[in-house]
């Protein structure tokens, strides 16, 4: 199970919250993979004498043997639990969501206007600066 905490902060500069969990699917399963073996016997190799592959000092029950293909057969497979994505535990993981998020720095566009487009390009010109400058050096 993976938990994850999300904060996403969407073009309307509003912060989304939320709290979830993914899990994987877990299985178990039956196989079994069979080798055959493909043995030769030569009957004659002399029709005047078969002591030699019979009796004699090299007979052999089998000349020549050697592994077959490989098969592989699938019994039986189930899953003991199915995986589930984005299982909200509480707020949400949708940017555009009116419910679960709210004005972050100072922004709040309903109350009044001019001061949510200052905050607004005062935070852009922040974000840029910090793209141009530090985040090369950060992460190359």
């Amino acid at each position: 199970m993976n938990y994850y905490f999300s904060v996403i902060i969407n073009e309307d500069y509003k912060a989304c919250f939320g709290v979830g969990w993914d899990s994987d699917t877990i299985s178990i399963s039956w196989t079994l993979s069979y080798v055959f073996i493909n043995c030769v016997k030569k009957i004659f190799e002399k029709l005047c004498d078969l002591s030699e592959n019979w009796r004699g000092l090299e007979a052999k029950w089998f000349d020549e043997c050697e592994n077959s293909d490989t098969a592989i057969i699938d019994v039986w497979e189930y899953d003991i639990m199915t995986g589930e994505e984005n299982q909200i535990l509480l707020g949400t993981n949708d940017p555009k969501s009116h419910e679960h998020c709210k004005g972050v720095f100072g922004i709040n566009s309903e109350s009044n206007p001019v001061v949510a487009e200052y905050a607004k390009s005062l935070y852009r010109t922040i974000a840029q600066y910090y793209m141009n400058n530090v985040a090369d050096r950060l992460f190359n």
